[in-house]
């Protein structure tokens, strides 16, 4: 089931784009509408934060042409079935490796803090508690000469 919330060309700048979608019915890469395959990630840090029960917070780096569509929905649905005893999963993604290894958001006076930062492209989370799973990311648009930003957020549902 695909339920896509859209208004089309009409977006206005900072325009929250939303779908749903199941990843039980996704189709076979290479088929329609859902061509594209998982992406090549790769998990740069990992390590579980203090709550309980503790969440597992990751930063990872994809390609950028990754970073739109079915192929970032795969990767969302992925690290769900990848990590299935997680009762919580926050990460962060990035378009560039060293970006995703390095950046440290509390650290504001980091080196290449502002660099490393305009790598990050989006986030990940799942809450089995609350039954909350999406993927949320930035796509930058061209407006009038000037850079802008939109939102998509793909909720996500495992089961049928």
């Amino acid at each position: 089931m695909c339920t896509v919330v859209l208004v089309g060309a009409d977006l206005p700048a900072q325009a929250e784009m939303e779908f749903q979608k199941s990843c039980a019915a996704l189709s076979q890469p290479g088929h329609y509408p859902d061509y594209e395959s998982l992406p090549k990630y790769s998990i740069e840090r990992r390590e579980h934060d203090s709550s309980t029960p503790p969440v597992l917070v990751m930063q990872i780096s994809v390609p950028a042409e990754a970073l739109g569509g079915a192929a970032i929905i795969r990767l969302g649905c992925q690290l769900a079935s990848e990590f299935p005893t997680e009762i919580g999963i926050y990460a962060l993604i990035f378009d560039d490796k060293k970006a995703a290894r390095n950046l440290s958001l509390g650290y504001t006076d980091q080196v290449g803090y502002g660099l490393y930062l305009w790598h990050l492209r989006g986030r990940y989370e799942l809450d089995r508690r609350k039954n909350q799973h999406f993927v949320e990311v930035l796509v930058p648009e061209v407006e009038d000469g000037l850079l802008s930003l939109h939102r998509a957020k793909y909720w996500l549902s495992v089961g049928n």
